[in-house]
């Protein structure tokens, strides 16, 4: 197996003098250039490409240099005015051993829309969803044994509690189908919390096991009421077109049509 070539300090300019940084160019964003940042405050990212060996040698097929923002005390994509920052750490978040350069750039983008999401409904395209819109009523009828929800049958799943029974059935939605409410006492996500399940998802590279919790109000939003860190996890690391696992149960729809205000 070939070794990495060592880059020398001349290399390195030469390098930041003739490309940008990677992150900030897959991004859509100003790149503003390397000028002003000492040598060490630029990385080189060695990435490879499908199609290259790990540990190919720098400049190797299948492989290729890049250089990346790295001042040590710059702002990071996790860090608000990022985008428009004139000292910047793109490589903060490059510890862990990304395959390519798009994943890693994938999870950079995920972070940094998990700046200001607590709920689903923060999510890329979802605050601009009018919940109004017909293709977001979703109806649902229950019977003792069968569900019926947007054109399909469920076997429904019975839970006899002391005075009361349950009744659920498990079925996939996308996050642009999801809401949440100020009634249902849904948590708000954490940040720490996001970025772990974040790495659980886009690094380690587990699905998401255990179903969302949801209802369906009386207009026909699919409400979830537990479940949010999975729901916006999921949504940010695969966006909002991905169907997730869901459950649905058979709850009292209230009077209200329960949507969060945008302004919540």
């Amino acid at each position: 197996m070939a070794t990495r070539k060592r880059v020398t300090k001349a290399e390195k300019e030469e390098i930041a003098a003739t490309s940008e940084c990677y992150v900030r160019s897959d991004l859509g964003l100003d790149h503003a250039g390397f000028a002003g940042y000492d040598a060490k405050d630029i990385h080189l990212d060695h990435v490879h490409t499908p199609a290259g060996a790990v540990g190919a040698e720098e400049g190797g097929a299948g492989s290729q240099t890049l250089p990346i923002h790295g001042a040590s005390k710059g702002l990071s994509p996790d860090d608000s005015g990022y985008e428009t920052a004139t000292l910047r750490n793109c490589h903060k978040l490059r510890s862990d051993d990304f395959r390519s350069r798009a994943a890693y750039v994938q999870v950079v983008k995920a972070r940094m829309q998990a700046r200001d999401a607590s709920y689903v409904d923060d999510v890329y395209e979802n605050p601009d969803r009018d919940p109004g819109d017909t293709k977001y009523l979703l109806e649902v009828s229950f019977s003792d044994s069968e569900a019926k929800f947007m054109g399909k049958s469920y076997d429904v799943v019975r839970e006899v509690r002391p005075a009361e029974t349950w009744r659920r059935f498990f079925t996939t939605l996308p996050a642009n189908q999801l809401f949440t409410d100020g009634a249902s006492q849904v948590r708000p996500a954490t940040k720490k919390t996001l970025h772990k399940m974040l790495h659980t998802y886009m690094v380690e590279g587990f699905p998401t096991f255990a179903p969302v919790n949801a209802r369906v109000d009386k207009c026909g939003h699919v409400v979830v009421f537990d479940g949010n860190h999975r729901a916006t996890s999921h949504a940010l690391a695969f966006g909002v077109d991905l169907p997730m696992p869901l459950m649905i149960w058979d709850i009292d729809p209230g009077d209200e049509c329960a949507v969060r205000p945008k302004d919540d």
